[in-house]
């Protein structure tokens, strides 16, 4: 019900309380009632102004969401109201929450302890007050209680193990007293490369930086390949860890050529053939860069289409994914097409499966439809597998599709394949054992709100992989676009907020392969099989890992026909010298045995040349010649080495200095490498300005510096050693010009006003293209130096007729004279006496229709008031610049007595009275 109040004695009390600024107040005295109207009969009060209703507001909720509370961990959910207060049994909701929690109706908090573990939900709680109701959705999931903590391995083998060839072992396990490696089991994440800052700086992969990764591939050495998206640019990281870009020069296009001047559109997909060229999904095309770094378009154009053909007179839409088989054959999720493509070596473009049309249907070729193909992956057997949005398809290298996993429902339900349910398959790939792990990146369904890595394995169920921490937290993964696994069976992700991160798996790794016809079992930590070689005996690296933590233990195992001693085979590469050798003049002669049991004794025969250090490097003492022999005594299970001897002959070597000239430069030009080099990189070089007043050279890095204009000889020496001789000088000439100041740069001055009153304070601005190149500022006034050292300038003393500058000096590195800006010029305005009229009659006859006060022209920044006998504002202007002509929101007010204030804002006193509508 509405309910209605009528005031007359407490109309300027209520206007009281809404002019002083306690509206609050006024609002909570009438908080109780959904309508508060003000009858008023004053006859200058304004007739819009004669009713005004204030009205509760309604309720506005919301709830933190999503929530994932564990069975038997109490809850207490608050509600945020931003609105109206919610009376007793305000709150309802739409069904009923997991078993043991409840809403309270009154407060709208939900409480409790959940008993078993619950789907997540989406609940809509209804917030209603007298001014209505206010809807807030919240996303509930109960998991189970969480398992105990898993704590690390702890394995150890029986060691050393001899084994005889041809005869097969017993299987050799590891025993594990601590936690337990399995085959299916939760994922450890950890960054693997990138600072989660979006950038492209290369360099080692912990401070490289990406912007937008989206798929990468490995190619035979162990090197990967980002496609990355939004640096439009393909980047290559060595085993080693060393983050490069591989092609694509700043800013998106097209451009082929040579790698550092090629351009990507939005590089996405990404493959590497059995040659070493890598292909990349970019939009509209499929480019090719080869081993030598040339792009090239290897299928499509730059514009979006669809045709089958060769190279260019094919057509691509949203290529976003990319397959290779083992003949070299490309295969390409072509996105907005719905299409799925195969490209032969030579650029012929088919389709494999679908037809254009959106849809789920299975079938031979073209009879299939697609939903949203996202990412491809493929076997060993060349069999292509679809990342299709709701759904899991498999396509043979004939073109059948079928669908594998998913009931097209969207939703993130695990279980049997058929019956399983994705929020939106966006990635895929196969581990090295065949299962298959799916991004599924949700798509607003009830996932946690969080990006999901699912499995479907080998015996046809999906489930849900949980991502935990280094510690056991779980976690989500952040915006992923792609994965791939190594041979090893490591996951990598790209995407995830600009890192490369990888998710391991319960397994266990060896640091180097067994003998032959030995194998071992990454999932069991067993070795088995039948040896085939001899091996001497050798030190095998074992690690466990789980996500508690890892474990490492040493087996040593050899091959050996029993009763008989293995040889001891001294390898002793040819010696290197010359530039190989160190600053210190040691070099590793790389000499091994297949004897790892006893040590390698390395002699020199003249220790006046060369000496022996205790890591077994040889170490350059002076010129001459020695013999360096390698001996190794044996044990009991190796005989003796045959002595290996190399001679060294140590000879001073010559130095070669390259000089390249120098281009010319002028006396503005920045400080430049002098350039030189030498065929020793082991003794520095130093160099000689023959006129330091035009040029020195810094003998800490051999930077050229320039002094002034006119010309230098700068000479390049290398001093000699016991090893080496003394360089040959080289020398370049250097002319130095003078710069010239081109074109100057423009300094504008603004300010508040020029055209004032006496004491008016005026304020001067300068501005300039090259603000960042500012040294100081210099204002004048009539030529005279005032002010600061200020980009800005006020005074409020300035004469008639005064003439402000400001002269601006520039950075020296800049080459440019100080600059003087434009002029402005002050005028006082004559004294202007503002006497306002006190009647005019607005009756529209053309005579005095207005209240006019021409002396106002001169106070441009004035503000006018005006108001009724009850102190409301009924106009307001700054400047007058159109007269007030009676009315108030558009109606005329009625004949009588309006007071006004005037300010002129020149720092005189403001001026009051009254003027009389006379109509």
């Amino acid at each position: 019900m509405t309910k209605q109040f009528t005031f007359k004695a407490l109309l300027f009390a209520a206007t009281l309380i809404i002019c002083t600024g306690t509206f609050a107040l006024a609002t909570k005295i009438i908080n109780s009632v959904d309508t508060f109207t003000i009858l008023n009969t004053e006859a200058d009060i304004p007739a819009t102004n004669t009713n005004n209703t204030f009205a509760i507001d309604p309720p506005v909720i919301s709830y933190v969401t999503p929530q994932i509370f564990t069975v038997g961990t109490a809850v207490n959910l608050l509600v945020t109201n931003n609105g109206g207060d919610v009376p007793a049994n305000g709150y309802t909701i739409s069904a009923a929450l997991p078993p043991g929690l409840t809403l309270d109706a009154n407060t709208g908090t939900i409480s409790g302890t959940p008993t078993a573990p619950f789907a997540a939900t989406i609940y809509t709680v209804t917030a209603t007050n007298a001014a209505g109701p206010s809807n807030a959705t919240i996303n509930i999931k109960v998991k189970p209680i969480a398992p105990p903590v898993v704590t690390a391995p702890v394995i150890t083998y029986e060691t050393p193990k001899t084994y005889a060839p041809n005869v097969a072992i017993a299987p050799l396990a590891p025993t594990n007293t601590g936690g337990e490696v399995k085959r299916y089991s939760s994922g450890l994440i950890t960054n693997y490369a990138g600072t989660g800052e979006p950038g492209r700086i290369d360099g080692p992969k912990n401070s490289a930086k990406f912007n937008s990764p989206f798929q990468m591939v490995l190619d035979g050495a162990g090197n990967f390949y980002i496609a990355d998206l939004n640096n439009f640019a393909i980047r290559k990281m060595t085993a080693a860890g060393i983050v490069s870009t591989y092609a694509g020069a700043n800013g998106t296009g097209n451009a082929n050529g040579q790698a550092n001047v090629s351009q990507f559109r939005a590089p996405r997909g990404i493959a590497v053939d059995s040659h070493g060229n890598i292909f990349v999904a970019d939009l509209y095309a499929i480019r090719k860069i080869t081993p030598e770094g040339v792009v090239s378009t290897f299928a499509g154009s730059p514009v979006s289409g669809f045709a089958d053909g060769t190279g260019s007179q094919a057509g691509f839409d949203g290529a976003i994914s990319l397959a290779i088989d083992q003949s070299d054959n490309l295969y390409v999720a072509d996105q907005n097409n719905l299409l799925i493509r195969k490209i032969t070596p030579a650029g012929v473009v088919t389709t494999l499966a679908g037809n254009r049309s959106r849809g789920h249907v299975d079938g031979q070729g073209n009879s299939a439809t697609f939903d949203g193909p996202a990412s491809i992956t493929i076997d060993a057997s060349g069999n292509l597998y679809v990342a299709d949005y709701l759904t899991i398809r498999k396509i043979t290298p004939a073109g059948l599709v079928t669908t594998i996993a998913g009931s097209g429902e969207q939703q993130v339900a695990d279980g049997p394949a058929l019956s399983a349910s994705f929020g939106n398959a966006a990635g895929i790939a196969i581990s090295p054992l065949g299962d298959i792990y799916i991004l599924d990146i949700g798509n607003d369904v009830l996932n946690e709100g969080s990006d999901i890595l699912r499995l479907l394995n080998t015996n046809g169920v999906v489930s849900t992989v949980d991502i935990v921490q280094p510690g056991g937290a779980q976690t989500f993964l952040s915006q992923p676009a792609g994965l791939i696994f190594d041979k090893n069976g490591l996951l990598y992700i790209t995407g995830n907020n600009n890192y490369i991160q990888t998710v391991s798996f319960d397994k266990y790794t060896i640091d180097k392969p067994l003998p032959p016809g030995m194998s071992f079992d990454i999932y069991t930590g067993i070795i088995s099989g039948t040896p085939t070689a001899l091996s001497p005996p050798t030190n095998y690296t074992i690690t466990a890992n789980n996500t508690g933590g890892t474990s490492t233990t040493v087996v040593n195992i050899q091959v050996k026909v029993p009763g008989t001693l293995l040889p001891s085979v001294i390898t002793f590469p040819t010696l290197p010298y010359g530039e190989t050798w160190d600053n210190n003049y040691n070099v590793d002669p790389k000499i091994t045995s297949n004897n790892t049991e006893t040590p390698i004794i390395i002699t020199s025969s003249n220790t006046a040349v060369v000496t022996v250090n205790p890591d077994g490097t040889l170490h350059i003492v002076g010129i001459g010649q020695t013999t360096i022999t390698a001996t190794q005594i044996g044990n009991a299970n190796y005989s003796d080495a045959t002595p290996v001897s190399q001679s060294l002959v140590i000879g001073k070597d010559d130095q070669v200095i390259t000089f390249p000239p120098f281009t010319a430069k002028t006396s503005c030009d920045v400080d430049f490498f002098a350039g030189a080099t030498s065929t020793n990189i082991n003794i520095p070089i130093t160099y000689v300005s023959s006129n330091p007043t035009v040029a020195i050279v810094s003998a800490e890095d051999a930077v050229v510096h320039i002094i002034g204009p006119g010309t230098t000889t700068i000479t390049a020496s290398q001093a000699g050693s016991a090893l080496y001789n003394t360089a040959t000088p080289v020398s370049r000439v250097l002319t130095i010009t003078n710069s010239s100041p081109g074109n100057l740069p423009v300094v504008t001055i603004s300010a508040t006003a020029v055209n004032i009153s006496t004491g008016t304070n005026v304020t001067f601005t300068a501005t300039t293209a090259n603000q960042a190149d500012v040294k100081s500022y210099q204002w004048q006034v009539n030529g005279q130096s005032t002010g600061t050292n200020s980009e800005s300038f006020s005074s409020s003393t300035l004469a008639n007729g005064d003439k402000v500058t400001c002269i601006v000096t520039f950075n020296d590195n800049t080459c440019v004279a100080p600059v003087t800006s434009n002029e402005l010029t002050i005028t006082i305005l004559p004294e202007a006496v503002v006497i306002p009229a006190n009647t005019f009659t607005p009756n529209d006859d053309g005579i005095n229709d207005t209240w006019k006060i021409p002396s106002l022209v001169f106070y441009p920044d004035c503000q006018v008031n005006i108001f009724n006998r009850n102190g409301t504002l009924l106009m307001q202007s700054t400047g007058y610049n159109k007269p007030w002509d009676g009315t108030y929101n558009g109606k005329q007010l009625p004949p009588g007595v309006y007071y006004y204030v005037i300010d002129t804002r020149d720092g005189k006193a403001k001026l009051s009275g009254s003027v009389t509508i006379i109509r």
